[in-house]
């Protein structure tokens, strides 16, 4: 929708090729810490063995789930929720499943019992911000610079 024009922007999103084709990412907003969730009782202790032996999930349609794939892990299932993702986990489909941390917090908000079953491997940082599409900027130029000027009064 963006790329057509019917939309000016999106959020939050993650910088990538594909986007940046039709649109153009503002300062960060946000930042999101992705890690890898396993069961307490893994052996797995790294990211290059998750990477080498692992069977992983990630919601589907994600950033995760492409960078997943980018990356060349083994990716096995990848539902539309979370939910499927902790239960394959729990009877040992998938050793591993990648999430952003504060997605998982809401989760352990919600099942504080489930907090102890699980260990997590932190993989990297991600910057969101806001996308404004390549025509939306050709009809207001300057606007992305004025935008970026008050991202700071924004932060937390």
């Amino acid at each position: 929708m963006v790329e057509s024009g019917e939309s000016d922007g999106f959020f939050l999103a993650s910088q990538n090729e594909s986007r940046d084709k039709f649109a153009v990412l503002s300062k960060s907003l946000d930042k999101q810490v992705w890690s890898f969730y396993l069961l307490k009782s893994s052996l797995l202790n790294n990211v290059e063995e998750i990477k080498v032996r692992a069977n992983t999930g990630a919601k589907s349609n994600t950033a995760k789930q492409r960078w997943l794939k980018k990356n060349k892990f083994k990716v096995i299932i990848y539902p539309s929720t979370m939910t499927p993702l902790i239960q394959a986990l729990i009877i040992g489909r998938i050793d591993a499943f990648l999430e952003a941390d504060h997605r998982m917090q809401e989760y352990f908000q919600l099942h504080p019992e489930q907090i102890n079953k699980f260990k997590k491997i932190k993989v990297k940082k991600i910057s969101n911000g806001v996308y404004l599409g390549n025509k939306f900027l050709d009809q207001y130029p300057g606007f992305m610079n004025v935008f970026n000027s008050h991202v700071s009064t924004c932060e937390m």
